[in-house]
């Protein structure tokens, strides 16, 4: 809603609220000012006919008529409030309020809320009382301030509030140096109270604890401190002052009491702050000091029914029908019904809506951006054919598909959608539109855009840029045949035909010719070609056309938002090129501050502070497009509170104290202030520009990049653009990528086998193949969602294949080993077969792609085939520097070349002692063949395995120039790009080694990339990947640029060149036409007067980064910028490449010492890989053992080698495992040097004590040993399957006094009914049988009778058996809860797994710090400076430092939330009935101690619950959510009720439901991420569940991570003690049931964990990722 100035004599705000209501006529254009309500309602009483009658001026009235009519103020009525205002002509000021349209629509009249609160605050402003508006996000509450401000013509001061504003700086004087003196400069908050100006500060909420309580006494006194040393004083003392008498009886003055420091506050000084419910949308709440300064109005929201009237009423072309169902999706969004009905007894009627909130049981839907149903109404009124897409442009405006919902949220929208008619943007089968023909008028900035229709789904898309095969292939399907058509044009005027046949035939209205034409704002540059465009896909060029729209239609500034990898930046240079737009990128990331988006601090050549504008604030000056490339790396708040006034009013207040003004604001103020006078205009902009006023060009545009997912899409960013969200690329769109612009005919075909294209293209039909059927698995499961392939990794891909066609492994090791490499077994065995099956479906042979994911040599994971021939990097090769007949140098490595050329600086050159082993001449034979064609490579592997190594030594073999540069956690931006520093007094900027490198064509070495802050390495992906980055100085490094080498995506994108300035340009549109800006107009103090550094073509980006994961715990490089540098992953050499390094550093070693200590070490590995060891031992601590060998052998191995593992000598298990895995290599004979650990304590197992029928005593047994993951069996080696017939004799029938205990004896009972103990028998306690009333374990070999057989008993039976076990339970309870705590019982239990909780403790404790890593914390009073402050502290501010602390948004919302765990334990009757034989029950027990004894203690960052399932229940509660035991006494008692239970529980499986009811109850509460834990001994066959079915209960809530964790393999067929089992059965486990379970679960859902060892190891990794994902 906005009152115009021009239009504010014939508005009174108490017509308006007439107007309201249906049937009353319009007032008179010259309606007076003094009419009264009485009045007012007397006019429209009589239907406008009688009107008041005007009484005779006094003689004041009189003489102010007949003075200047700009000075006399002008009364307005506010429903009983009289103010004075100054008359229309009189409103030149700058600084008066000025609200523009919103979105472009200017609202007739204010609604009944708005009516409301302007009521409200002209009573305020009245009281002088400062006032708090209380609203939605958007831009609605600002533009009501503004037009009370603009109505009363009222000054303006505005301040955003962010997380960055400071008290001092911000709020009241800033530093500055003028000739050598510090100056204090004013804020806004100063200059609003000196000079009587409205305060307008918004996003209250966001500002950081205790820095606006410095207003308190301003708000409540009108007195202030400044840094300067004055004082603001209330104007009552001021001017009592002034009748005092000063010193020497000389009365007090203005102008005396300013030389004391005390300077006046006017009256007339108001504050109006803005702020969101911190309940409703977070932030931080009003210090209550501060909040009682206030008078607070809580704005009403627009009904829907005034909405409706007031859209219908600015687009009446539009249907009323598409308007209300708009307008009823907000409100169901918003929570809005129906206007309440109008009062009866004459009362106001209330403006705020019944909300939809206010009902508990209905979910809270975020915000419905406001003014986002005009920018819609704006498109279906501009273009008719959109109306048939109503749930596109809806979704363009509330794009509620890309916003974080959960399940019920999603329900609610997709219901609205359903009964409104409004479908999914995916299912809209409208036509879609294209863009046609555009012409483009640079001089003017304008250009005309014409979009036509196009029939959806097949064929979608503009002929013109479809390669001639696609042309005869869409020809082909329409049944048209291409023949006799030799030209290209032809093909296309033909397939123009067969669309237009399609839009008839659909019926669609283009298919008469109707297409729209706009006009829309455009660059200095010519428009893009359309052979430039066409390296877009179709469904990039329609996101094109549907950006072209809403800049066209709605005038909206663009956010585009995609995966990872999908053409984002591409699509808005696109943007860009078809508009003629010259590009401003700036690249976002999280450290990135208010200021750093608008200008930044630098100084003169004389040390005078200057303010630079950024590249967002040029680009809105030049009319430029600003490309925010990555928002969502934002801090919450920074983007709103920065863009919001200058994309919703165009207009904004710069720290340096100028303003931007709307283009439409600008001719405002120059038409009031221009006379009749020759050259009025010139003088009025002159004005203008040395009041600090400049004009935001019409043209200028925001088109803003972002990822799916994340908290980024808040209500605030949803009011600022309008989104387009871009899919990854199709298959055949792929595939008209990977052939490449211009592909014709001559090309070479799909199944061709010319020079190795068929096998080239099959192998990228596969890749394309496996990458969709991947995103179709994410959906599902997230575990696929790093498997797949992004664009960027395709082409790349595609370019290698290109170059080298037989080397398809090649290709796929550059696809997917960075990838693949370090994801547990578990979770990479699917993708492998996944990849393997659709290069079988595609033809490619095994021999091409075989050992993708293994070593160099052997078959690695798919066989022992040899290698195709041209592949690169798996044979043997030699590394070769030699001369053509050119002179020109050259370097070979095996079959690939490259040209090498010789140095400027030799002393740049590295220098390196190399061993050139098999494994890593490898590796640099795969890495020339990337440098060849022009790859940026990134090195990823385990430290010491020569990543440094193989770099240095390929520079020093092309002879290049390195700058090396290494990252750590406290890099910032400025130490990667260019460090500020203080000369002098003048600021200026060192060159950083990537800008060195890119300026001489130096390789920039990034070392431990993984260290630095995501942040700030994600700079490289935008060097690398866009071409573009913007230095700390303002300039801006170009790749592509340089002497004729390939433009960058920016410049390629941008056409044309700008044309030569001319007719109708202004001096300031011919400098940024030529590219000319501030900063090569002025000095920055150093003489650097470049805006761009064109980057030298041969600069290179080489990164090293450790692998992802526990133990480096550094952060994901490749998740985050893999996909832009060629990838290679170097592990450690193979055993004869690592034994020639060896000998190579210790030739006098003894060879079989080396062999020992090459397999020991590998040993080593193993483990690690199993998860058994933690560090990842490496080539390099292996060559500083043999480095001491061959220097002191007298040591001996043994000491040697303490080098290295004297780090774990306080480890007992470590140092175990370290010594059995030595000794099997044959290094240690004698006692180990170290410390030897404790004796290892045997399992307890559970038995029942001779004599007793219900207690249990624990006897020790020797354990099972240590078995790899997946091994089959977890029984001791010595043990031996027994011969086993299948069971086919019936057992006895139950007898008269069954089900009973039975008698006792010592004798073995198979199949009957009158003892205990025995097996397979009838009605009597025992093991195997049926009818009994719980198990009882004598020692005996085992019969197991058949489930069937099993329930072949009578109800009666059952029940009393079922009775009777309850009863023994119960007292097995008692005596539990009775018995007197065993200390020594309970350390018995406990010994074999202490080294697994001290393991599980040291794992938990690393995580939780690394979850909770501390943060720069700017602004700081002490510390470590600040070099984005640097100027700041030239000019005397003292918190110009940093220091790490918490983050504050993590304390504040997932600090205070604990992660959720739920572990399922199987307390089944299985458990207690094999025990004996594989020891299951015992494996459980110290599950559940070592559970116990390691989460002790984390109780504030994991909350864990635990039950059991059996036959008998389905959730047996163990331990309740915040009631872990704290007591060993009581998790004794929880580990023998859990055996009792097993024992006593009747048989049958609930594994599905208790899954099932764990992961409801987890989800039950809110945490910071939610895990469950199956916990299950594989006998599911026996019960016929399905293990398809428990991994959809895993997979059915998405953000339940869920795992099955196997704890036996359940193989029965091979266990020594079972005689004989039922036929079914012994088919059911004749082979591993666990791991035939785990691969039939969801991939990464599933673990075979024989021992605690591996268990501990797999809960560790499960844990640790979710803290990198």
């Amino acid at each position: 809603m906005v009152l115009d100035t021009d239009t504010v004599h014939r508005i009174n705000l108490l017509e308006c609220l007439q107007e309201l209501h249906a049937g009353v006529q319009e007032p008179p254009e010259e309606a007076p000012f003094e009419w009264t309500e009485d009045e007012i309602q007397q006019y429209f009483s009589s239907g406008g006919l009688s009107l008041p009658t005007k009484s005779s001026p006094t003689e004041d009235e009189s003489h102010a008529g007949r003075g200047d009519e700009a000075t006399v103020p002008r009364r307005i009525q506010f429903g009983g409030v009289v103010m004075d205002a100054p008359h229309p002509t009189a409103l030149s000021n700058t600084r008066v309020g000025w609200a523009g349209p919103l979105r472009g629509v200017r609202a007739s009249s204010p609604c009944r809320a708005e009516l409301a609160a302007l009521e409200w605050m002209t009573r305020k402003i009245h009281l002088r009382q400062d006032m708090l508006l209380l609203s939605d996000p958007g831009p609605r509450a600002r533009h009501l301030a503004l037009t009370l401000c603009a109505v009363l013509g009222r000054e303006v001061e505005h301040l955003g509030v962010t997380r960055d504003t400071c008290a001092d700086a911000d709020l009241k004087q800033r530093r500055e140096i003028f000739d050598g003196e510090v100056r204090y400069v004013s804020q806004s908050v100063v200059n609003a109270a000196l000079h009587g100006r409205v305060l307008l500060l918004e996003g209250m909420e966001r500002a950081e604890r205790n820095v606006l309580p410095v207003l308190n006494n301003l708000l409540e006194n009108r007195e202030m401190g400044l840094e300067d040393g004055s004082f603001l004083l209330a104007a009552p003392r001021f001017d009592a002052l002034l009748l005092e008498d000063g010193p020497h009886g000389v009365p007090h003055t203005a102008a005396s009491l300013a030389a004391r420091g005390l300077l006046r506050v006017s009256p007339e000084f108001i504050v109006i702050a803005i702020a969101a419910p911190v309940a409703k949308y977070g932030g931080n709440p009003l210090d209550p000091p501060l909040r009682s300064r206030f008078a607070c109005h809580c704005l009403g929201h627009l009904l829907p029914g005034e909405h409706l009237e007031r859209l219908c009423a600015f687009a009446p072309t539009v249907p009323r029908d598409l308007v209300r169902r708009l307008v009823s999706f907000a409100g169901a969004v918003n929570g809005s019904s129906s206007p309440p009905p109008p009062p009866t007894d004459g009362s106001r009627a209330s403006t705020r809506p019944r909300a939809a909130f206010n009902t508990a049981d209905l979910p809270v839907l975020p915000w419905f951006p406001e003014g986002g149903l005009e920018s819609a109404v704006r498109l279906l009124a501009a273009i008719p054919l959109l109306r048939t897409s109503l749930a596109e442009v809806l979704h363009r405006v509330y794009p509620h598909s890309l916003i974080s919902l959960d399940d019920a949220q999603k329900q609610m929208l997709a219901e609205a959608c359903r009964e409104l008619g409004l479908q999914p943007p995916e299912s809209a089968s409208a036509p879609a539109l294209l863009l046609g023909e555009v012409a483009a008028n640079p001089s003017q900035r304008r250009c005309v855009l014409r979009f036509e229709a196009s029939p959806a789904g097949e064929g979608t898309g503009d002929p013109r840029v479809w390669s001639v095969l696609r042309l005869k292939e869409y020809l082909t399907r329409h049944g048209v045949s291409s023949r006799g058509l030799r030209e290209k044009t032809e093909l296309v005027e033909v397939a123009r035909k067969c669309q237009h046949a399609a839009l008839a035939a659909a019926e669609c209205p283009a298919a008469q010719g109707t297409s729209v034409q706009l006009e829309a704002a455009g660059g200095w540059r010519g428009i893009a070609g359309r052979a430039q465009r066409a390296g877009l896909a179709a469904s990039q060029q329609r996101a094109v056309c549907a950006m072209l729209q809403d800049h066209a239609a709605a005038e909206m500034d663009l956010c585009v938002v995609g995966e990872r990898g999908s053409g984002k930046t591409y699509v808005a240079l696109g943007f860009a090129a078809s508009l003629g737009y010259r590009v401003r990128q700036v690249f976002c990331y999280r450290d990135m501050t208010a200021r750093d988006l608008t200008m930044r601090r630098a100084t003169d050549a004389r040390g005078n502070t200057t303010w630079r504008r950024s590249a967002l604030v040029e680009a809105a000056v030049s009319g430029d497009l600003c490309l925010l490339d990555g928002i969502h790396r934002l801090a919450p708040g920074i983007l709103y509170a920065t863009l919001a006034p200058m994309l919703s009013d165009r207009g904004a207040a710069l720290p340096d104290g100028t303003r931007l003004v709307s283009d439409e604001h600008w001719q405002d103020l120059l038409r009031r202030r221009m006379g009749d006078e020759e050259g009025a205009r010139d003088r009025a902009e002159a004005e203008l520009e040395a009041e600090g006023v400049t004009r935001v060009h019409p043209s200028f545009r925001v088109v803003a990049t972002a990822e799916v997912g994340g908290e980024w899409l808040t209500p605030e960013a949803l009011s600022l653009f309008h989104f387009h969200r871009v899919e990854p690329l199709r298959e055949a769109e792929l595939l008209e990528l990977l052939r490449g612009p211009g592909h014709e005919e001559g090309g070479p075909q799909l199944g061709s086998d010319e020079a190795g294209g068929g096998s080239r293209w099959r192998a990228l039909r596969a890749l394309l193949e496996y990458g969709a059927r991947a995103r179709g698995l994410a959906e599902r499961d997230a575990v696929w969602r790093s498997a797949g392939l992004s664009t960027r990794q395709l082409l790349r891909v595609g370019r290698y294949l290109g170059k080298h066609p037989a080397d398809v492994r090649g290709a796929l090791r550059r696809a997917f080993a960075a990838s693949w490499r370090f994801v547990p077994a578990a979770a990479r065995e699917p993708m492998e077969a996944l990849l393997a099956d659709v290069l079988m479906r595609q033809g490619v042979q095994r021999r091409e792609w075989q050992g993708v994911a293994g070593g160099i040599e052997g078959g690695g994971l798919w066989g022992d085939e040899a290698p195709a021939e041209g592949a690169v990097g798996v044979r043997p090769a030699e590394i070769a520097v030699t001369q053509d007949h050119a002179g020109n140098t050259r370097v070979r490595i095996g079959a690939v070349t490259a040209e090498r050329a010789p140095p400027e600086r030799t002393e740049l050159v590295p220098e390196v002692r190399f061993v050139a082993t098999r494994t890593h001449v490898a590796s640099l034979e795969r890495m020339l063949a990337d440098w060849a064609l022009g790859q940026h490579l990134l090195l990823i592997g385990n430290q010491g395995v020569g990543k440094n190594k193989v770099v240095d030594r390929l520079l020093q073999l092309l002879r290049c120039e390195r700058e090396y540069i290494q990252l750590h956690r406290d890099t910032t931006m400025q130490a990667l790009t260019a460090a500020p520093s203080l000369v002098n007094g003048v600021l200026t900027y060192t060159d950083s080694p990537l800008v060195r490198a890119a300026r001489h064509g130096r390789v920039l070495v990034v070392d431990e990339a993984d260290k630095a802050p995501l942040e700030v390495v994600c700079v490289l992906k935008a060097l690398v990947e866009d071409g573009e980055l913007q230095l700390a100085d303002g300039r801006t490094v170009r790749i592509g640029c340089h002497g004729g080498g390939k433009p960058s995506p920016a410049e390629e994108a941008s056409g044309a060149d700008m044309p030569a300035s001319g007719a109708g340009e202004t001096e300031g549109a011919r400098d940024a036409a030529s590219g000319k800006t501030e900063a090569q107009t002025k000095d920055d103090g150093e003489g650097q007067t470049e805006e761009f550094i064109e980057a030298h073509p041969g600069f290179r980006v080489v990164v090293l980064a450790n692998r992802p994961g526990f133990p480096f715990l550094g952060n994901d490089f490749f998740r985050e910028c893999g996909d832009v540098f060629s990838c290679h992953v170097l592990d450690n050499p193979e055993e004869p490449s690592e034994l020639q390094l060896l000998q190579a550093h210790g030739p006098d070693v003894p060879l079989l010492t080396l062999r020992r200590l090459v397999r020991g070490f590998n040993r080593l590995r193993g483990l690690v890989e199993q998860g058994l060891l933690a560090y990842p031992y490496s080539t390099r601590e292996l060559v500083g053992v043999v480095r001491h060998l061959q220097a002191f052998p007298q040591d001996g191995v043994e000491v040697a080698c303490r080098n290295v593992f004297d780090f774990d000598a306080h480890e007992p298990l470590t140092m175990k495992r370290l010594e059995s895995a030595l000794r099997d290599a044959g290094l240690f004979t004698g006692p180990t040097p170290t410390a030897a650990p404790p004796a290892p304590i045997n399992a307890a197992v559970l038995r029942r004590a001779p004599g007793s029928q219900f207690q249990m005593d624990l006897e020790l047994e020797a354990p099972p040993p240590m078995q790899p993951r997946g091994h089959a069996t977890a029984h001791p080696t010595d043990r031996r399957p027994l011969e086993m017939t299948a069971r086919e004799d019936a057992p006895p029938p139950v007898s008269e006094k069954a089900p009973t205990h039975g008698l006792e004896d010592d004798e073995e009972h198979v199949g009957g009914n009158q003892y205990a103990g025995g097996t397979g028998g009838t009605g009597t306690a025992g093991l195997g049988g049926k009818a009994g009333p719980y198990r009882l374990d004598k020692g005996q070999d085992i019969h197991l009778l058949s489930e069937e057989e099993k329930n072949n008993v009578d109800a009666e039976t059952q029940e009393r058996a079922r009775r009777m076990a309850d009863e023994a339970y119960a007292k097995r309870l008692e005596a539990i809860g009775m018995s007197e705590f065993d200390a020594a019982e309970y350390e018995r239990m406990l010994a074999p797994v202490a080294s697994d909780v001290q393991q599980l403790r040291r794992a938990l404790d690393s995580l939780q710090h690394r979850s909770t890593e501390r943060v720069w914390q700017r602004q700081q009073n002490q510390g470590e400076l600040d070099d984005n402050r640097l100027v700041d502290g030239v000019v005397g501010a003292t918190n110009i430092y940093k220091r790490r602390g918490e983050d504050p948004a993590h304390c504040a919302n997932q600090g205070a939330l604990p992660k959720r765990i739920k572990f399922v334990m199987d307390l089944s009757g299985s458990m207690y009935t094999f025990n004996r034989l594989d020891g299951r029950l015992d494996r459980l027990l110290e599950v559940a101690i070592l559970l116990f004894e390691a989460l002790d203690g984390f109780e504030s960052r994991y909350e864990y619950a635990m039950v059991g399932h059996s036959g008998s229940s389905s959730e047996e509660w163990l331990v309740r959510w915040g009631r872990p035991p704290k007591a060993r006494a009581q998790r004794l008692e929880l580990v023998q009720q859990m055996a009792a239970h097993a024992q006593f529980c009747w048989s049958g499986d609930h594994t599905l439901e208790a899954s099932r009811l764990a992961i409801r109850d987890c989800l039950s509460a809110p945490a910071d991420e939610y895990f469950t834990f199956i916990i299950s001994d594989a006998d599911l066959q026996r019960y016929n569940i399905r293990p398809e079915d428990l991994g959809d209960i895993m997979l059915a809530e998405e953000k339940m991570k869920a795992f099955t964790l196997f704890i036996c393999a359940n193989d029965l067929s091979s266990m020594k003690g079972i005689a004989s089992l039922p036929l079914s059965a012994y088919r059911a486990t004749s082979s591993n049931e666990a791991e035939d379970i785990r691969r039939r679960l969801p991939p990464g859902r599933g673990f075979v964990c024989l021992n605690t060892n591996i268990l501990t190891a797999t809960i560790i990794q499960i844990l640790n990722s979710a803290v990198f994902t």
